[in-house]
């Protein structure tokens, strides 16, 4: 550094441009000519750049935490989101697979019931027309009722 005239307004400016580095005491009073190093206004200067380093040092600091919260909080719902999407698809995942197999239950039923009401026309075909069989009847009535029903709920599905 290099001896100026010390000034009020080439103090301050000097101040200023060195704040974000710190400066010692015996650096400090270089800057100024010999005459005035020993005098205590050199020394309420230096403590004056030492307050506005320190203040600088701890605006930048808080400037730095808060926006180090801003993005925790960001991490933290981000990762909050992640792992509801990971529930939901698992839970999704889940409902499908149950979906499948309710379906493979109607499926079987539908084709047990084609089954049983094709035997039961048979039976009803082999009985002679003199002969009536109501209990038969009311037997095949049922499971073509239950089978109409299980149609029904496929194609709603």
């Amino acid at each position: 550094m290099t001896s100026h005239d010390p000034t009020g307004d080439s103090i301050k400016s000097w101040l200023h441009s060195q704040a974000p580095q710190e400066l010692s005491l015996s650096q400090f009073q270089s800057y100024f000519p010999a005459e005035y190093r020993e005098r205590a206004q050199v020394k309420d200067l230096w403590m004056d750049y030492r307050a506005h380093h320190n203040h600088v040092i701890k605006v930048v600091d808080n400037e730095l935490q808060e926006e180090m919260n801003e993005r925790q909080i960001i991490r933290n719902d981000s990762q909050e989101n992640f792992d509801d999407l990971t529930t939901a698809l698992a839970n999704l995942a889940e409902a499908e697979r149950e979906l499948d197999r309710l379906n493979n239950d109607v499926e079987r039923d539908i084709l047990e019931c084609e089954a049983l009401i094709a035997m039961k026309q048979r039976e009803v075909f082999n009985l002679s027309d003199r002969e009536t069989n109501d209990e038969l009847k009311e037997e095949l009535a049922g499971v073509s009722s239950k089978l109409k029903e299980l149609r029904l709920l496929c194609d709603r599905q």
